[in-house]
């Protein structure tokens, strides 16, 4: 993946910030950063979806250079002001918890420390943050799927990225940067991408909270194509899991060896306190 010029982070703000205030179409956006400044669009997707999440003060997962993160914080105090730099700090504390719990260290503990400390910003502070509701995520979640659903579906892939390397032996997080959550691809999103250690193949999983039929088989083949567009000397293949899937999905499949699906099963643990 080529670098991220200094010029890259500056447009991409720029971009992020009209994208935000839904002034341009995000697919178009990033069509304009690659034509325009050369830079890769899922390098520049992650920027502006990280853009989004520290404005609204949430967590995010992919991992931004420290040149970077900086940059956009200090423009997002001159643009926004101190309320909303706030919030985006919080949201730069709370990706820190994030990489920790998947045991991975954080390039960017030693900054929020610092600026926390330059701006005489305090942990009740932070903690008393409102968080926006989470928007930013392009989904293909069917219209009549519930937002319960939805919400749901983002635990549960949280929950897959922390023990992605325990389910999956051999195989590991997308990228130097975790690139491979959420990996973009042509304007699509796909919820975890994983290669394995020897690096020669890539495995695609796209996750359903509640019942996958024949229509993620499509969705999941679909992804697996651009795939093979975008690294044609790599092994492809997809995993679908989901709550429960269907006869459907279950014919759909046999058609195709690459793609394999799983049920999740949850566990509820319940502690005694008095």
């Amino acid at each position: 993946m080529a670098e991220i010029t200094a010029e890259m982070v500056k447009q991409t703000y720029i971009m992020a910030k009209k994208v935000y205030n839904n002034e341009i179409n995000k697919y178009n956006g990033l069509k304009m950063l690659h034509d325009k400044y050369g830079m890769n669009e899922n390098s520049a997707a992650m920027y502006i979806n990280n853009f989004c999440y520290l404005i609204n003060g949430q967590a995010y997962g992919r991992i931004m250079k420290v040149d970077d993160t900086q940059y956009f914080l200090m423009q997002i105090l001159n643009d926004y002001g101190e309320n909303i730099f706030e919030k985006a700090l919080y949201s730069v504390k709370q990706h820190i918890e994030y990489i920790k719990s998947i045991n991975k260290p954080s390039n960017v503990e030693q900054l929020y420390k610092e600026l926390v400390k330059k701006y005489n910003i305090k942990d009740e502070t932070l903690k008393n943050i409102p968080v926006e509701k989470d928007d930013n995520k392009d989904t293909e979640i069917d219209n009549n799927e519930s937002n319960m659903n939805f919400t749901y579906e983002r635990d549960l892939q949280t929950a897959l990225v922390k023990q992605a390397e325990k389910l999956f032996p051999d195989f590991k997080i997308f990228g130097e940067n975790l690139e491979g959550i959420e990996y973009q691809i042509e304007g699509k999103r796909i919820d975890l991408l994983l290669e394995n250690t020897l690096g020669n193949e890539l495995l695609a999983i796209e996750l359903k909270a509640g019942i996958a039929d024949f229509k993620v088989f499509g969705q999941i083949s679909m992804y697996l194509g651009l795939l093979k567009k975008e690294f044609p000397q790599k092994i492809i293949k997809g995993i679908i899991i989901a709550g429960k899937i269907d006869e459907s999905l279950k014919y759909a499949t046999t058609t195709n060896e690459n793609v394999r699906i799983m049920e999740y099963k949850m566990e509820l643990i319940i502690n005694e306190i008095m």
